[in-house]
């Protein structure tokens, strides 16, 4: 698989989940700053994408070995 479709296929769902955990942290924290707003959109967003890379990446080596 290409870097190109890997980041079609996950870097949508990065964004979702990170939107789902940033409406839970508002709901449960109340409104803040829109800096912080950003990095809690921003960061998971990150690390949830490159998660999903880091394990496609090992699922496609384990199956071609």
């Amino acid at each position: 698989m290409e870097l190109r479709d890997l980041v079609v296929t996950h870097l949508l769902k990065a964004v979702g989940a990170s939107a789902i955990i940033l409406l839970f942290n508002i709901y449960t924290e109340g409104m803040t700053t829109p800096i912080r707003l950003g990095t809690e959109f921003l960061l998971p967003i990150l690390a949830i994408f490159v998660g999903f890379i880091v394990f496609s990446s090992v699922k496609i080596d384990h199956l071609a070995k």
